[in-house]
C-alpha cells in the first residue's frame, strides 16, 4: 500500500475547531453554536478511517487485524486522557475541594469510555449549570469516540463483503445518518433539557456515518478522476461560501433551539462534509491558506488542548471574581489551555520525557521490577527521577481525592425539581394566557386570599405592606428568566398570581428572541415586562437593546442585574445600566447586587453553590423587585412633575 501523504489543512481545520468549542464556553452570547464544532471531530475521523479501511479492503480484499487496530488507536486515547484525569483530580483535591463532589463517577466512567452514558442515566446536563459542575463533564466527547472506534470498524468488517461497491457502502452508510437524525428528531422533547439526544451514542451517529460515507465514496474511481481535475476558482469561491454557512450556523444555531435537533445539526454535518471534500481538491485556494504551519501545528495539538479546557473553564468560571487576574481573563486562560494542550502532545502522546514505568518510550514494555530499579539509579537522568515520584505522588493523591470525595444525589434531584416547578408554572401560565385573571382585588379580598395560602406563604406575604402586596397582586405582568427566576417561581406566583412567568434552566440573552417571540403568539406578553437575566454568562448592552426593541418600548421594563460572584458579573451588571440610560424612562435598572452586597444577611440567602437562592433568599428577591416595581409605579413622571410647578 502507497503511504499515505499528510494534509496539513485537516490539522488546521481542528485548531479552528477547537477555538469554536472554547469560545462556545467562554463567549456563548456570541458564539452560542460554537458546540456543534465538536461534530467536525467525529466528522474528520471517520472520514479518515473509512477510507483507510475502504483502501485497504480495495487493494487486500481484507481488513486489519480488529483487536490489535482497536486498542492501538484506544491508548492513544488512554494514555493522555489518565495523565489528565489525575492531573486535574490531584489539583482540585489541593485547591478546589469543593469541586470534588460526585467526582468518583466521572472519573471511573471516563476510564472505561461510558462517560457519556453515565451522565444520561444520572440526569446529568451539558448545558444546564447545577451547584457541583464536574470538570470532566466534556469527557462524554471521548466516550462517544471510543465507542464509534469499536463500533464502525466491526459494521464495515462485518458489512462490507455483502457490498458490490464503495459506492453501495457509502449509501449504506448515508442511511445509518439518516436513521439516526430521525431517532435524535424522535427522541428531543421541546422544552426539556436536550442533553440525553446530545449524549447518547445512538442520536450522535450520523456525524461518523456521514464523514464515514465521505471517507468511503472518495475511494471510488469516479471521485479519484473529480480529484484528479484539481480546484478552480469557483470551487475555492463555494469552499469559502460553504465556509461563511457553517460560521453563520455556529453564530446563529443555539443548543436551546428545537430546530437544532429537528435537522439542524444534520445539515450542519452536511456543510462540514462538503467543505471537507472541497479542501481535498489539488488547487484549493482555501486549503492552501489551511496549510500556514504555525495553524496546522497548533491543530496536531488540540487533543491536548481538548482534553485541558473545560477543566480550566470550569476552576477560573466557578471562582470568585476577585480571586486572581486569571479569572477575569479569557486570554490568559486559552494561553493556558494552549501550552497544557503543547505539554501534554510532547511530553504524553509523543513521550518525548522519559519517567520510568509512567511514559516510557513506544514499544518498551511495561516492566514493574525494572521500572522501579530505573527510579532509583542515579544513573536515570534527575529529571526523569524527579518526574517519576511527582507521577507516583499524583497517583496516591488521585486516591485520596477519590476516596475523600463527597457523593451528592442532587443532579438528578435538580433536573426534576426544575421540571415540577416548570409543570407548575405552565399550569398557571396556560390560564393567564387563556385570560383567566382575577378582577381587581380589595384589601378584604387579598386578605381572604391570603389566609387560605399555606402558614409560610401567609408568613411572606404578611411581611410585605399591605399596598405592595395589593400592587402585586393586582398587577398582570410577564416574569422572563433563568433558573433563579424559577427557583424563586413559587414565592413569584403566589405574590404575583395574575402575571405570566416564563424561566428556564440556562436561559441566557443570546437565546431570548424565539421566547419573546412565542410569548406574543401565546398573548402574554403584559406589561410590564420583568427581566432577570445574566446569571449564566454575558451579553453586550447592544442585545439588551434589541431585545427591549423586540419587546416593545412601549412596555415598562424592568432590568434586574446578577449577584452572582463570576468573572462576567461586572461586565453584564454594567450592560444592562448602559442599555437602561439609552432606552429612556420606561426601563428601569434594578440593582439587586448593590442591594444583595450592602445586606449583612446576604450570603445565607444562598445555597451550597453560592449561586442560586435558598427559601429567604427567594423571599427577600421577591420583596425587593415588588418594592422596586411599587416605588416605580408611584414615582412622579418629569411631565407630571412640570404640570405641578406651573399650577
Amino acid at each position: 500500500m502507497s503511504k499515505r501523504k499528510y494534509f496539513r489543512p485537516f490539522d488546521s481545520l481542528r485548531f479552528l475547531s477547537m477555538l469554536a468549542i472554547i469560545f462556545y464556553h467562554y463567549t456563548k452570547h456570541l458564539l452560542p453554536g460554537g458546540f456543534l464544532a465538536v461534530d467536525i471531530f467525529f466528522i474528520l475521523s471517520a472520514f479518515l478511517i473509512s477510507g483507510r479501511l475502504e483502501r485497504g479492503y480495495q487493494m487486500t480484499g481484507e481488513f486489519p487485524h480488529f483487536w490489535s487496530t482497536f486498542f492501538r488507536r484506544l491508548g492513544r486515547l488512554f494514555r493522555p486522557m489518565l495523565f489528565v484525569l489525575v492531573v486535574g483530580t490531584c489539583y482540585l483535591l489541593v485547591f478546589r475541594f469543593d469541586l470534588l463532589t460526585n467526582l468518583p463517577r466521572m472519573f471511573f466512567s471516563s476510564l472505561v469510555f461510558v462517560n457519556n452514558w453515565s451522565q444520561i442515566l444520572a440526569g446529568g446536563s451539558y448545558f444546564a449549570d447545577f451547584a457541583h459542575p464536574s470538570i470532566f463533564t466534556h469527557l462524554w466527547y471521548l466516550s462517544m469516540y471510543a465507542q464509534f472506534l469499536f463500533l464502525w470498524p466491526a459494521l464495515v468488517r462485518l458489512i462490507r463483503p455483502y457490498l458490490k461497491s464503495a459506492k453501495g457502502a457509502s449509501c449504506f452508510y448515508l442511511i445509518l445518518a439518516v436513521l439516526s437524525a430521525i431517532l435524535m428528531a424522535v427522541l428531543f422533547d421541546p422544552g426539556k433539557d436536550p442533553s440525553r439526544v446530545y449524549y447518547g451514542t445512538d442520536t450522535r451517529l450520523f456525524s461518523f456515518a456521514l464523514g464515514a460515507a465521505a471517507g468511503t465514496m472518495m475511494q471510488t474511481d469516479k471521485f479519484r478522476q473529480i480529484i484528479k481535475k484539481g480546484a478552480t476558482w469557483l470551487t475555492s469561491l463555494l469552499t469559502l461560501g460553504i465556509g461563511g454557512l457553517i460560521f453563520f450556523m455556529m453564530r446563529y444555531l443555539t443548543d436551546s433551539w428545537s430546530l437544532t435537533y429537528y435537522g439542524g445539526m444534520f445539515v450542519f454535518d452536511l456543510l462540514v462534509l462538503a467543505f471537507m471534500v472541497l479542501l481535498t481538491l489539488p488547487g484549493n485556494l482555501i486549503a492552501k491558506l489551511l496549510r500556514f504551519r504555525p495553524l496546522s501545528w497548533l491543530g496536531q495539538m488540540t487533543y491536548g488542548m481538548y482534553l485541558f479546557y473545560y477543566p480550566v473553564f470550569i476552576i477560573f468560571r466557578s471562582a470568585p471574581k476577585s480571586s486572581n487576574f486569571f479569572v477575569s481573563s479569557i486570554a490568559w486562560q486559552l494561553a493556558l489551555i494552549i501550552f497544557l494542550g503543547a505539554l501534554t502532545h510532547i511530553v504524553v502522546v509523543h513521550r518525548k520525557a522519559y519517567v520510568p514505568i509512567f511514559n516510557r518510550p513506544k514499544g518498551v514494555p511495561l516492566q514493574l521490577k525494572s521500572g522501579f530499579r530505573a527510579a532509583l539509579s542515579p544513573q536515570t537522568p534527575l529529571t526523569s527521577r524527579i518526574a517519576f515520584w511527582a507521577y507516583l505522588a499524583m497517583l496516591v493523591g488521585t486516591g485520596v481525592a477519590l476516596a475523600l470525595a463527597p457523593i451528592e444525589h442532587e443532579t438528578a434531584d435538580q433536573i426534576r425539581q426544575a421540571e415540577e416547578q416548570k409543570a407548575a408554572l405552565k399550569k398557571q401560565n396556560q390560564a393567564i394566557a387563556q385570560g383567566n385573571v382575577s378582577d381587581p382585588a380589595s384589601e378584604e379580598e387579598i386578605k381572604a386570599y391570603i389566609d387560605q395560602l399555606p402558614a409560610d406563604q401567609q408568613g411572606f406575604l404578611s411581611s410585605l405592606p399591605k399596598e405592595q402586596v395589593q400592587m402585586a397582586h393586582n398587577l398582570q405582568a410577564t416574569f422572563i428568566g433563568d433558573s433563579l427566576l424559577l427557583g424563586a417561581s413559587e414565592v413569584l406566583s403566589i405574590t404575583y398570581p395574575n402575571s405570566y412567568i416564563s424561566a428556564e434552566v440556562g436561559r441566557q440573552v443570546y437565546a431570548i428572541a424565539p421566547v419573546i417571540e412565542q410569548l406574543k403568539a401565546n398573548q402574554a406578553l403584559f406589561n410590564p415586562v420583568v427581566i432577570n437575566l445574566g446569571a449564566n454568562g454575558g451579553f453586550s448592552s447592544q442585545q439588551i437593546v434589541d431585545m427591549v426593541e423586540q419587546i416593545g418600548k412601549d412596555r415598562i421594563i424592568y432590568l434586574v442585574n446578577t449577584h452572582v460572584n463570576r468573572p462576567w458579573r461586572d461586565e453584564v451588571n454594567a450592560n444592562l445600566k448602559t442599555a437602561a440610560d439609552q432606552l429612556g424612562d420606561k426601563v428601569h435598572y434594578l440593582d439587586w447586587n448593590a442591594y444583595f452586597n450592602s445586606q449583612e444577611a446576604a450570603p445565607s440567602w444562598l445555597g451550597d453553590d453560592g449561586v442560586h437562592f435558598n427559601d429567604e433568599g427567594r423571599k427577600q428577591w421577591v420583596a425587593f423587585v415588588t418594592r422596586a416595581i411599587y416605588e416605580s409605579e408611584h414615582q412622579e413622571l418629569p411631565e407630571d412633575q412640570e404640570k405641578k410647578s406651573q399650577d
